[in-house]
């Protein structure tokens, strides 16, 4: 029997928990089960930190990236283990580890006992475990995080759309909306040719996929003991569309092509600005800093992931496969 506690977040995403507790406590009704509905980040944290000190063997993530980061900060060089039950708008993280909303799949991968150590991104002390960065995407990010709670069009808009409201919401906001460009300077030892870019936008990844549509670090991946810097050195707006529907269409273009992209563990972003830059991760906004301190944190966090091995199982029916897919 295992002690589980899960954190339900109902703002996420469409604004709807996908499963009840009955329905919880029908797939995994052997276990010590505690439910938990904070309604605010610091209820989160403390909540976890009790949790932490009774010893719950896992932690269930029920919502998107924004909640799932907010309990990877808690759960770093833990044994406590994380399970993400995805209903986001993009759930990058739980796509990466191959888990979605359905229930049973989840209990499958639960019961299966796959676990995984992932790399963790650290940025001015803060855990990210997906992808982010500063520019053009963090100003989207922020203005749908705050038009989410605007009113109902918007709520309506993405239960419509989905992930795709952030390639949405980017077109748009490019299409009306000044072209922005900023001078950042960049430091790693992986990139020694780098110093001052004048760029829209600089990424930093952890997975693929950003989004949930933009495949923008192809062979990156968060056990590897590296994260994927991305920099685009486009100076105009046309060019950087683009890019940025090619990216939709067919993946990253090849390295060369007002693209800069590499692989390291260590790198320092300082905007040339005036007033601190914002930088997003996980799809919330990092507190606004000067500067930008961000390192590995290698195999830090226990995740439960889908192994590929499930699939052959002798232990699953040939009913249960698809649903495994």
């Amino acid at each position: 029997m295992a002690s589980i506690v899960f954190y339900h977040n109902s703002k996420a995403g469409r604004g709807a928990l996908p499963h009840s507790e009955s329905e919880l406590r029908k797939f995994f009704f052997r276990h010590d089960l505690t439910f938990r509905y904070p309604q605010t980040r610091d209820e989160l944290l403390i909540n976890l930190d009790d949790d932490l000190k009774t010893g719950k063997e896992y932690v269930f993530s029920v919502g998107g990236d924004g909640t799932a980061n907010t309990i990877a900060q808690k759960l770093l060089h833990q044994e406590t283990r994380l399970m993400v039950i995805p209903s986001g708008t993009a759930n990058d993280f739980a796509g990466d580890l191959g888990l979605t909303a359905n229930i049973r799949k989840i209990a499958n991968v639960f019961h299966a006992q796959h676990t995984r150590l992932v790399d963790v991104i650290q940025v001015n002390g803060r855990a990210m475990v997906s992808n982010g960065g500063i520019g053009i995407a963090a100003i989207v990010a922020q203005e749908i995080n705050e038009k989410r709670k605007s009113g109902q069009i918007f709520k309506n808009l993405m239960h419509t759309l989905g992930s795709d409201i952030y390639g949405f919401t980017l077109l748009q906001h490019l299409m009306t909306r000044p072209f922005p460009l900023h001078d950042i300077k960049i430091a790693s030892p992986d990139a020694p040719q780098l110093d001052v870019v004048t760029s829209p936008l600089v990424l930093v990844n952890n997975q693929p996929f950003l989004g949930g549509k933009f495949k923008v670090a192809p062979e990156t991946n968060n056990t590897d003991g590296t994260f994927n810097v991305t920099v685009f050195h486009h100076q105009d707006k046309m060019s950087f569309i683009q890019c940025i529907v090619r990216i939709l269409r067919t993946g990253m273009p090849a390295h060369g092509e007002n693209v800069t992209s590499f692989e390291t563990d260590k790198l320092t972003l300082t905007p040339l600005t005036s007033e601190p830059m914002s930088f997003f991760g996980d799809g919330e906004q990092f507190e606004p800093q000067k500067s930008y301190s961000i390192q590995l944190l290698p195999q830090c966090l226990r995740v439960c992931a889908v192994n590929d091995q499930m699939l052959y199982d002798s232990g699953h029916n040939l009913e249960e496969i698809p649903k495994l897919q």
